[in-house]
């Protein structure tokens, strides 16, 4: 009896020792668990907060490049209003001067000539010239005084080069000449009164519509 009563009690010590043992290993694991959880846990919040802190530079990052951009447009916008605006001044500046330039003063004035339906003067510029140092017309064909005086007629009479008949270029005093043209179907004659303008070229000084052709001259 009293060795059952030992057996027993062994095996009942033997039980707890066991029993605090798998106590002692769940224990272990279970804390083991939390510790791999919050481990778990703290890695995530800390990777949110990575991304949390890459996504603010990006977007801070974009807003600094939208800002550059709209900046730089700004910039060349300026840049191109300015620019226009210059452009604009100047086209308008040059516009006037060509205005300024091309606008000439006519007004009729009377005559005594019969064969001269209307005449007028007027503030023509000189047609300009390719000739230099002291002048001496020359009247023959094909000279630069031919061709820049038949070009400052054309200017004041319209008919152009191709369409006009010089019958006659004379000496109209000193310095001058006079240029008796037609168009070439007859229907227009002029008188046109030149003066040469050292460096300037031919300057026309008169027109004179007239009905038919006839020679005239500076004592005409």
């Amino acid at each position: 009896m009293s060795e059952y009563r030992r057996v027993s009690r062994a095996d009942k010590h033997t039980k707890r020792r066991k029993n605090k043992r798998n106590l002692l290993f769940f224990t272990g694991l279970a804390v083991f668990f939390v510790i791999i959880l919050f481990a778990l846990i703290a890695f995530g919040n800390k990777d949110k907060e990575t991304v949390t802190e890459n996504n603010q530079e990006e977007a801070n990052q974009k807003a600094l490049d939208k800002n550059e951009e709209e900046n730089t447009n700004e910039q060349e916008n300026t840049e191109t209003d300015n620019n226009t605006d210059t452009s604009d001044d100047e086209t308008s500046e040059e516009a006037n001067e060509i205005e300024d330039a091309e606008e000439v003063v006519v007004q009729q004035v009377d005559s005594t000539d019969p064969n001269v339906i209307e005449a007028y003067t007027g503030n023509w510029a000189p047609i300009g010239t390719v000739q230099q140092g002291t002048h001496t017309t020359n009247y023959n064909e094909g000279s630069d005084d031919r061709k820049e005086i038949k070009s400052a007629v054309s200017e004041v009479t319209g008919i152009s080069d191709a369409e006009m008949i010089e019958h006659w270029v004379g000496n109209g005093g000193e310095q001058k000449v006079i240029s008796t043209v037609s168009n070439k179907d007859a229907s227009e004659f002029y008188h046109v009164y030149l003066s040469w303008i050292d460096v300037e070229g031919w300057q026309v000084t008169k027109v004179e519509r007239i009905k038919e052709f006839q020679k005239k001259t500076g004592s005409d």
